[in-house]
């Protein structure tokens, strides 16, 4: 088995913080390893556990790695004739809003996203409440995509490097019906802000609020009484360790983010790891 790096950037990824995270995950796993919020995939596709399920609520970032499993040549094609320029990004960012959206073929969506995600400002997946992309453009001036990272991600995602990998479209929720002793449930939720400006939600129509959160400290419990190992990554604020607090450990991180728009705001940030380990 192998680990594969991401192929599209993600906010609150943490490609930079593997190695500080990889000293919680254990090394060895005979059950099945669930990553209900995929995102941009860098911890579950460093993964090399047997056993892989991966989730996510965003339909379009599903059907994305879907593509990539089951075309990914056609994919590089298609996305390599984009134009990157300014008005095309528009033009390609509008789709969602005219009929001509359900007459793409899903490699033509799935080259939209990885577009969008690679011209667009900061690399940022947002959807308005109507589900429509909304990020700006971010004037870049190439487009990074590489064949050897579609193609090692395909091999990833259809089994061929030694795993077993699922795929699938749903709230994080669903992995109670899934999950079992000796499996580890890893959550990675869009996180509680560190303040009332920093807020960002916005991967979905439905967003993630203070709710989602209940109902996800909810979840946790639940599995920890089934005897599933649970991690989580969160911001490190007192509401996060109200909510989360007492159902596990709660260990601090410092994490460089890059997601203001003024570089003078951008540094190391408070984060947290829970773990669920000391309560099975």
């Amino acid at each position: 088995m192998t680990k594969v790096e991401p192929v599209l950037k993600w906010v609150g990824g943490k490609r930079a913080i593997l190695s500080e995270l990889d000293a919680h995950f254990p090394s060895r796993l005979d059950g099945t390893y669930f990553e209900p919020f995929l995102g941009g995939g860098a911890v579950a596709f460093s993964r090399e556990y047997s056993k892989i399920s991966v989730s996510d609520a965003n339909q379009e970032l599903i059907r994305f790695y879907e593509v990539v499993r089951d075309h990914p040549t056609e994919l590089f094609e298609v996305v390599s004739g984009f134009p990157v320029d300014e008005k095309f990004f528009y033009e390609i960012r509008g789709w969602d809003r005219a009929s001509i959206f359900d007459s793409k073929s899903k490699v033509q969506l799935a080259a939209r996203t990885l577009y969008l995600n690679r011209c667009g400002f900061n690399g940022l997946f947002r959807v308005n409440s109507r589900g429509q992309f909304n990020v700006p453009f971010g004037k870049k001036t190439s487009l990074d995509v590489r064949m050897e990272k579609l193609l090692a991600l395909s091999r990833k995602l259809s089994g061929e490097l030694g795993n077993q990998i699922e795929i699938m479209h749903s709230d994080f929720d669903s992995v109670l019906g899934k999950a079992r002793p000796g499996d580890l449930v890893y959550f990675d939720p869009p996180y509680l802000p560190l303040s009332s400006t920093s807020n960002f939600v916005s991967y979905s129509i439905t967003g993630f609020s203070n709710f989602d959160h209940l109902r996800l400290a909810n979840s946790i419990e639940q599995l920890t009484k089934m005897g599933v190992r649970v991690l989580m990554s969160n911001s490190d604020t007192p509401r996060t360790r109200e909510i989360f607090g007492g159902l596990g450990a709660l260990i601090s991180l410092n994490v460089q983010r890059n997601l203001s728009a003024d570089g003078s705001k951008r540094g190391k940030v408070a984060e947290v790891i829970f773990d669920n380990a000391g309560r099975l």
